[in-house]
């Protein structure tokens, strides 16, 4: 039991589709690797998952060099039997599916036409594999043996105390899940003891260790006048 793999503490999650890709190997079993049929093999764009828009199992798509957090290209993955019929626009039957997702000119303004055609064959060629991963990411899938406790022993986040004045003191923050990492409001942490100050940083999510008891346990509320 380590901690988490470092795609889960982020909120914005870029990976290729690539069988060495740490999210690819997470959400994927190995009968779903072996199964297949195009791996990514151009540089230039990485596929992402980012919060507040789940709706649809959505995956987006985001050229090397865009930081815009709005308008991003994205295919979404849910009750969809097939990407090249569900995008496909009747009125220009002959033009290539992907040019009907939502913000495509975001790609064809950065990308060449490779690109582009490896992206769309991607998705046409291994459609069941990138459902499997957007819905496991959606639904905050855990492989086997993970996010599995002994009896007794929970999670925690270990935060710093970026303040001068403390030089890193840290705290355990009690959490349900690794996945819950990603969620802790820091500023509703509370005021270091030492400093009394509010000026917290995530260091990492583990397993608490045999001994160890959180600072601040699983049943506080979040409190930004707590001394701590």
């Amino acid at each position: 039991m380590g901690s988490s793999p470092a795609f889960l503490l982020q909120r914005q999650q870029n990976w290729h589709f690539k069988q060495t890709d740490d999210l690819v190997k997470y959400y994927l079993d190995q009968a779903d690797i072996n199964a297949v049929r195009r791996w990514q093999t151009l540089d230039g764009y990485t596929f992402e998952f980012h919060e507040g828009h789940e709706t649809g199992n959505p995956i987006y798509i985001r050229p090397d060099g865009n930081t815009s957090q709005q308008s991003m290209p994205k295919v979404d993955t849910k009750n969809i039997v097939n990407p090249a019929l569900h995008y496909k626009n009747s009125k220009k039957p002959n033009d290539p599916w992907l040019e009907n997702i939502a913000n495509y000119e975001v790609l064809s303004a950065s990308l060449t036409t490779q690109q582009l055609a490896e992206i769309a064959a991607i998705f046409v060629d291994n459609w069941s594999a990138l459902q499997k991963v957007a819905d496991r990411r959606w639904n905050n899938y855990k492989p086997a043996g993970q996010g599995v406790q002994a009896a007794g022993i929970g999670w925690v986040a270990k935060l710093k105390c970026q303040s001068a004045l403390c030089r890193n003191r840290t705290i355990l923050l009690a959490i349900s899940s690794l996945g819950a990492a990603q969620y802790i409001p820091l500023q509703s942490v509370g005021k270091c003891k030492s400093c009394r100050q509010s000026n917290w940083a995530f260091v990492e999510a583990r397993a608490l260790a045999p001994g160890e008891t959180p600072d601040i346990p699983l049943s506080a509320e979040p409190n930004p006048n707590r001394s701590i």
